[in-house]
């Protein structure tokens, strides 16, 4: 099922597990619940590479899951990595996307 969240972007060079965000794959980070808590859990607690349908303005990609990060006090609860949002066309700010699973 389908659901709209708030999104935010990054362009750190590493992810949680080393990889390289930069590699050329659409990479995502699950953000937190509470972003003074640090819980990574504001999609469910998505495992490592789960991927995702994420659409915004009418163009659609399959991301992954690469990293983890705490959000922010606007809530966003998933951020798009440099590459993969080029590719969407999404800004560098907070926007909502339509995500579900791939």
């Amino acid at each position: 099922m389908a659901k709209e969240v708030l999104a935010s972007y990054f362009s750190d060079k590493k992810g949680y597990k080393g990889d390289n965000l930069y590699d050329g794959h659409n990479w995502y980070a699950e953000l937190s619940i509470d972003y003074k808590k640090k819980d990574f859990r504001a999609l469910g607690g998505l495992p490592y590479k789960h991927k995702l349908k994420v659409t915004y303005k009418g163009k659609s990609e399959v991301g992954m899951k690469g990293d983890v990060g705490a959000g922010g006090p606007n809530n966003p609860k998933i951020d798009i990595h440099a590459g993969f949002a080029k590719k969407l066309k999404f800004p560098n700010s907070l926007a909502k996307v339509t995500i579900k699973n791939a």
